[in-house]
């Protein structure tokens, strides 16, 4: 089945889902009834327009469309899952404490720092 297809389906399914006629549809996105025939029979490739105005009519997201129930399904499941008893929620008193002062400033070697090969302007003006 083509992409196209599929989304034919699923707009099918949507409106049926939102109880409309193809010829209700049509009037509410401000087309046709056989331009609504052939968005779902996958014979025309759907506008991003159209797919906007389709779902704002069928009350659904444009994920529905292009995806169809899955879609809706998964975005159920996640709004109404219950945890289940091996699910372990994150309790921030357990959390492990964090440094909150800064390390140490390491250890000073014992040796001078290291010189600048560049002069600076007064040891140059100096040897002038």
């Amino acid at each position: 089945m083509t992409y196209t297809k599929h989304i034919g389906r699923n707009i099918h399914e949507q409106r049926k889902h939102a109880s409309l006629t193809q010829t209700e549809l049509a009037q509410k996105i401000g087309g046709s009834q056989r331009a609504v025939s052939k968005l779902e029979s996958g014979a025309v490739d759907p506008k991003v327009a159209h797919l906007i105005l389709i779902a704002d009519a069928c009350a659904c997201s444009i994920a529905d469309l292009l995806h169809g129930v899955t879609a809706r399904a998964v975005r159920t499941a996640i709004q109404h899952r219950q945890p289940s008893p091996g699910d372990t929620v994150p309790n921030p008193a357990k959390r492990k404490a964090t440094r909150t002062t800064p390390k140490p400033a390491p250890k000073a070697s014992g040796r001078s720092p290291k010189r600048s090969n560049s002069r600076s302007a007064t040891q140059t003006a100096a040897n002038n």
